[in-house]
């Protein structure tokens, strides 16, 4: 990614701010060659894990 016009811009992974970027600025993006593992509950469910952080199926209109 190259910023090439704009202001305000920031790189956010995760909800965290990682830095503000200025014009020319690039963020380089690739995988790594080392991988990981999550662990977790029986019964996890990514989707419902969202449903629940983002509110989505709350009602309302």
């Amino acid at each position: 990614v190259e910023i090439v016009s704009g202001r305000d811009v920031s790189a956010n992974f995760d909800m965290q701010s990682l830095a503000s970027l200025l014009h020319g600025d690039r963020i380089l993006v690739q995988r790594s060659e080392h991988s990981v593992r999550f662990l977790h509950p029986l019964g996890w469910n990514y989707f419902a894990t969202l449903r629940k952080k983002l509110r989505w199926n709350e009602g309302g209109s």
